[in-house]
């Protein structure tokens, strides 16, 4: 099911059977139609979703929420974890095994983790410095934050992290 809301409001605007384009379309055509000018939309990650806004309103920003890029850092994280597992063995395999979820979540307990694997706790902080991007005051300070941000990333010379980048 596909649902547009009103972010201040919280009130249902569309709601269609279906996570496509098509899904979609009609909504933001309606909106085209009466004339209603929107300055950015926020949405999750869909490449259809994207494709319809395209299509029909191609100069709306786009803004992705925290929940489903933090996802994806998460992801690479994940990843990187399970490379770097594969690479160990002994006493820092077993430290690195069941790190999952302390990298996924919170801050808590990785000391003796940060010990064992140092590119691994700088993806980690990587991510956690990119949940502050949805606080900043303004597009400048954010444009800035992300490019540094992206560098950050590029920089650890991790595939997942450089891949995610990219």
């Amino acid at each position: 099911m596909t649902v547009v809301m009103d972010l201040e409001t919280g009130a249902v605007l569309h709601a269609h059977e279906g996570k496509d384009a098509a899904a979609l379309i009609p909504f933001l055509e309606k909106l085209k139609r009466k004339r209603i000018t929107l300055k950015a939309i926020a949405m999750d990650m869909s490449p259809a979703y994207l494709q319809a806004f395209k299509k029909v309103s191609p100069t709306v920003d786009v803004v992705h929420d925290p929940y489903h890029v933090v996802t994806l850092v998460n992801k690479a994280i994940d990843e990187t974890r399970r490379d770097l597992y594969r690479e160990l063995n002994g006493q820092d395999r077993q430290v690195l095994k069941g790190s999952r979820f302390l990298l996924l979540r919170g801050m808590e307990h990785l000391m003796e983790l940060m010990e064992v694997n140092e590119p691994l706790y700088q993806a980690y902080l990587l991510k956690e410095d990119l949940r502050m991007f949805w606080n900043l005051p303004n597009a400048g300070v954010a444009e800035t934050f992300l490019e540094s941000w992206i560098d950050q990333a590029r920089t650890l010379g991790l595939k997942h992290l450089v891949r995610l980048a990219d």
